[in-house]
């Protein structure tokens, strides 16, 4: 009988193992990979790619060879930051979780919500005025809309995150 539950917490510990390290990956790729573009209408912007950590803490574009202009194009947002720290809190419960089956429980829980923060990301990006004058032009005279759309980043995070979530949950079963 000792045998078995041995064996039991082994398992458990792998995949809380493993969905710790898938979480972290989904995190880093998020920020390293482009997780969104500009878009004018419907149509994207070849060159308006924006990595993760761009979009959480902001971002200012030099342009100009002889005289450098910085424009501050993104700035700080919160609700971009909340998946990563979703992701930290559902790992430190998921920890916590290896004698406790709630905190994997939660901590499994927080990993799924921030895989669907990571999704929605593009919609809270906070673009500047003088980012939205420099990346759309005349699109406010002409009265097409601009946005931002998901890129690969925001879906392999998004992704790594979710199944994250769904180990740390079965790793209680």
């Amino acid at each position: 009988m000792a045998r078995r539950k041995s064996n039991k917490k082994n398992t458990k510990m792998i995949l809380v193992a493993l969905a710790l390290l898938l979480a972290l990956v989904g995190v880093v790729l998020f920020c390293v990979l482009n997780s969104v573009q500009f878009v004018i209408g419907d149509n994207p912007v070849e060159d308006a790619f924006y990595k993760g950590y761009q979009v959480v803490f902001g971002y200012t574009e030099t342009a100009g060879s002889i005289v450098s202009v910085s424009v501050k194009v993104l700035t700080f947002s919160f609700m971009a930051l909340l998946p990563i720290i979703l992701v930290l809190g559902g790992i430190i419960l998921a920890l916590l979780g290896l004698n406790n089956k709630l905190f994997s429980f939660i901590g499994g829980v927080l990993l799924i919500g921030a895989a669907v923060l990571f999704i929605v990301v593009p919609n809270f990006v906070s673009l500047t005025e003088e980012g939205a004058k420099l990346l759309g032009g005349l699109t406010s005279l002409t009265g097409i809309t601009t946005s931002f759309k998901a890129s690969i980043g925001v879906y392999l995070g998004a992704s790594f995150a979710g199944v994250a979530g769904l180990l740390t949950i079965g790793s209680n079963f």
